[in-house]
């Protein structure tokens, strides 16, 4: 049974939230922790076999790990790379959330995946890889018969928009950044425009969303990845799931303590 929305988890979630963004300190050495799990975290839900003093010695130094299949190395270097493009583009407000800024990131991170499948190439669009999903209003959840994939995008981007309006005129806008950044990730994976690199792009257009609000990093923890998969296997979700948005929130308020030791 489908459990109710954790009122108390969102408020201890805002309330931490809020606290990190006073805290310049602690925000500060979070973000620089972050930049690195992120990656570490990210990639390893794809399969990565790098552990974190690996990815950080090939972030930091180019050092890459001679024990390992290089493609390791590669894809952390391009989610690397999307990463720090989706920071420098949230702070400098550059860009908006449409499907040619969806498919720029998508390039960047896919880099390693066009090296050894050439049946994707430079032209692969946006919508080139839609399969059997739906949108459907009674359950709010995705189906795409070929050729209708504008239509569905085109649903997506207007719930951004609204969400964002929302935003704007809220007193309270931190629960309603935190809800659309979920929303931006459970969509992507849902929708799955691409045959690779959809888990990865949903995690860093999520975040590219709460960094435009100057919020810090939500990180999925990999150790937690059977039941992320659980959640966000396709078509086995809809993308207002609660019990997944409850767990993406705990995710948030658990990457947001990784370092309260060292700093209170």
């Amino acid at each position: 049974m489908m459990r109710k929305h954790n009122e108390a988890l969102m408020c201890e979630l805002t309330q931490k939230l809020k606290n990190v963004c006073l805290n310049k300190t602690y925000k500060n050495l979070l973000y620089q922790q972050n930049l690195i799990d992120l990656t570490y975290h990210s990639t390893r839900l794809e399969g990565n076999c790098l552990d974190r003093n690996e990815t950080e010695a090939l972030i930091h130094y180019n050092i890459r790990p001679l024990t390992k299949d290089m493609k390791w190395s590669e894809l952390t270097r391009n989610h690397h790379a999307a990463l720090l493009q989706i920071v420098q583009d949230a702070y400098n407000h550059s860009h908006h959330l449409i499907p040619f800024y969806l498919r720029q990131m998508h390039g960047i991170l896919s880099k390693y995946n066009k090296s050894i499948n050439h049946t994707i190439t430079d032209t692969t669009d946006l919508l080139g890889h839609w399969e059997n999903l739906f949108y459907s209003e009674a359950d709010d959840n995705f189906y795409c018969p070929f050729g209708q994939a504008d239509e569905v995008l085109s649903h997506f981007l207007k719930q951004v928009k609204l969400m964002t309006s929302h935003i704007k005129k809220s007193s309270n806008p931190i629960p309603l950044i935190v809800e659309l950044a979920i929303f931006c990730h459970n969509s992507i994976i849902m929708i799955e425009p691409y045959h690779t690199s959809n888990g990865m792009l949903a995690r860093l257009i999520m975040n590219y969303i709460l960094l435009k609000y100057d919020l810090p990093f939500l990180v999925v923890n990999s150790e937690e990845y059977s039941e992320y998969n659980s959640f966000f296997r396709k078509r086995s979700f809809s993308k207002k799931s609660v019990s997944s948005i409850n767990f993406m929130e705990y995710q948030y308020l658990e990457s947001l303590k990784t370092i309260e030791v060292t700093v209170f």
